[in-house]
């Protein structure tokens, strides 16, 4: 395992959760992202969950004091406090949450395989032109969403690729994506020097075979056209295990 087999699995329904407790192996993986660190907004979290880290091992949590300053911290996280704990803690006050710096160096190639494994997606598609002989053509293409707070990273995933682009896809949620719909070849060859795991890697061998019948014009023939309607209707969440 990739950290040396610390911390459990558990699954709920289809969902897969791995969940790191112990305080040994927490430091572990605290090592692990000082060595590597997060490009986006998240690293703001992972500051503080490293101080509040740093205070339990130095049992300054069994102190009311210590409890009050790791409270103040969590109420700037994602899911805040608890009714239950500021029912109970009502002198806790939130702290100023740090502003988020990003790094002015090139990302990493495996970093952005990563982020793809979690955020990103490889498609294709088939749809109705009625100017085309079979009524059918096709299109392949690769996106990346986040919310606006993480803008300034798919600027950078699109810096490093050379192509696709950045639009607001949805401002009621305030949902930018990165996306390319052209040049998906520069695309398949990154992957192979950076690959993806898992069910993600069989949806970008999909892709890849997508993007040769598309390159190679296949789609103009019934038999071409087939290939690729089989290849849409059986990846991502049409796959089946």
């Amino acid at each position: 395992m990739f950290f040396g087999g610390i911390g459990s699995i558990t699954s709920h329904n289809s969902t897969y959760s791995y969940t790191v407790r112990n305080k040994k192996d927490l430091r572990i993986i605290h090592n692990h992202f000082i060595n590597y660190p997060l490009q986006t907004t998240k690293d703001v979290h992972f500051k503080l969950w490293a101080q509040i880290l740093k205070m339990i091992e130095n049992k300054e949590h069994i102190v009311k004091s210590g409890l009050l300053e790791i409270l103040a911290v969590k109420s700037v996280f994602p899911n805040g406090l608890s009714e239950s704990l500021k029912t109970a803690f009502p002198e806790v006050k939130a702290i100023e949450k740090p502003e988020f710096v990003a790094s002015s160096d090139p990302l990493n190639g495996h970093w952005v395989a990563g982020f793809t494994q979690a955020d990103g997606s490889f498609g294709l598609s088939y749809y109705k032109a009625p100017k085309m002989a079979l009524g059918f053509t096709g299109q392949a293409s690769f996106r990346i969403t986040q919310h606006e707070r993480d803008l300034l990273v798919l600027n950078r995933i699109s810096d490093l690729l050379g192509c696709g682009s950045v639009r607001n896809t949805n401002t009621s949620r305030k949902e930018w994506t990165f996306s390319v719909t052209k040049g998906s070849s520069s695309i398949t060859s990154f992957f192979k020097d950076y690959p993806v795991y898992g069910a993600k890697q069989l949806d970008f061998q999909d892709f890849n075979k997508g993007v040769l019948i598309l390159k190679n014009k296949e789609h103009l023939t019934a038999g071409g056209l087939k290939k690729l309607k089989m290849l849409v209707d059986n990846m991502n969440y049409n796959r089946v295990f």
